[in-house]
């Protein structure tokens, strides 16, 4: 099968392009208003029939015949830009998996076709066709949806990169990629989250890369990649960050045997994201109404924290937990809880640098132990 970077673009010229663009932010509300709009019923639907929806077995020629004329109308309706024919065409693609009774066979050679059909869309110039076009993308995750995605997520606006988001998040749910793919695709998505201006972009990302099993190192060193840009701007939440280390704490903790190198990246990641959010309550840089995601991530690394200590039996003696100091708001508290834990790591058997901890910028890879 084809790579997924040979459809558009190399690894490199996608970075590039990444780079060379200025990543607009969009507000939630707006983000939330787009998406609204898009779940508004359409006036009259063009229905498949149920028993088509039900077949297990491949479809006959006239069921084909049939089907693509019917796909072919709805992207023409979500192409025209008409409000109402939009959002017809739209519901009428993303119903069949919602239909009680729709055979998996019959959703995959649909998902097949409608993805391959819908990613002419996104080269056009109206901004409602190519977020229609993702969340239809969305709502059938098929590999043939991937050169679409991909432009998605390169989008401009915000708008159109939160349901491309989402699309590779159900796409990696789904299993349908195959190994190398999947390497490809948390490639890119490392790229894009270190890249990404916009908070409620980077949520659907961290949460794509958590669909992929056994990838906690990947998902670790993006944490700490991505930390440099909470350096830059204080005044973005800590809220993908925090629900990513409880994710990848929850999945160590759980786990039946726990990987050294994975224990001692989240304890890491873990004292670089406590310290640094603590460090900026102190400075008093972080707005109220963002203020509660550094609280949780305060709290998830003081906890992944311990669990490390714990599970690679350091024989220094445990920082104090921060609940109290939270409760309070002693933010020089809690900072100085941070340095302590950097002290730790320091030592035996974590056995990080300087450098390695540093919150200044994004850390370099770590030192072998």
């Amino acid at each position: 099968m084809d790579s997924l970077f040979s459809v558009h673009k190399t690894p490199t010229e996608f970075r590039e392009m990444m780079s060379n663009r200025r990543l607009r932010t969009i507000s939630g509300w707006l983000i939330c208003s787009l998406l609204l709009c898009l779940t508004l019923p359409a006036i009259s639907q063009d229905r498949l029939d149920a028993g088509v929806l039900a077949n297990p077995d491949f479809w006959a020629p006239a069921d084909r015949q049939a089907i693509a004329a019917f796909v072919d109308r709805q992207v023409a309706a979500i192409q025209s830009g008409d409000e109402v024919a939009m959002n017809e065409g739209r519901t009428n693609l993303t119903d069949p998996p919602r239909t009680p009774g729709a055979s998996e066979r019959f959703l995959n050679q649909f998902s097949e076709l409608v993805c391959e059909e819908v990613a002419p869309l996104m080269d056009s110039d109206v901004l409602k066709v190519r977020i229609n076009s993702m969340v239809v993308c969305m709502s059938l995750p098929h590999p043939n949806g991937l050169a679409a995605i991909q432009k998605g997520l390169a989008d401009e606006s915000a708008g159109v990169r939160y349901p491309a988001a989402r699309a590779l998040e159900g796409l990696l749910s789904s299993g349908q990629l195959d190994a190398a793919q999947t390497v490809e695709v948390l490639d890119l998505i490392q790229e894009l989250i270190v890249a990404e201006s916009d908070i409620y972009v980077v949520q659907p990302l961290f949460e794509a890369m958590l669909a992929a099993p056994d990838n906690n190192e990947k998902v670790l060193e993006v944490l700490n990649q991505r930390l440099s840009s909470h350096v830059d701007e204080p005044d973005a939440s800590f809220v993908p960050a925090g629900t990513a280390l409880q994710a990848v704490y929850s999945r160590l903790i759980t786990a039946p045997q726990r990987p050294v190198d994975d224990v001692r990246e989240l304890a890491r990641a873990s004292a670089r994201h406590l310290l640094l959010a603590a460090t900026q309550l102190e400075a008093g840089e972080v707005p109220d109404q963002i203020k509660a995601g550094h609280l949780e991530a305060i709290r998830v690394s003081a906890v992944a924290l311990e669990f490390a200590f714990q599970e690679l039996q350091s024989s220094q003696l445990a920082p104090l937990s921060p609940a109290g100091a939270l409760r309070t708001e002693k933010w020089d508290a809690i900072v100085r809880i941070g340095e302590n834990w950097v002290e730790v790591l320091k030592t035996d058997p974590f056995n990080y640098t300087d450098a390695d901890l540093d919150i200044t910028a994004a850390a370099p890879q770590a030192a072998a132990q």
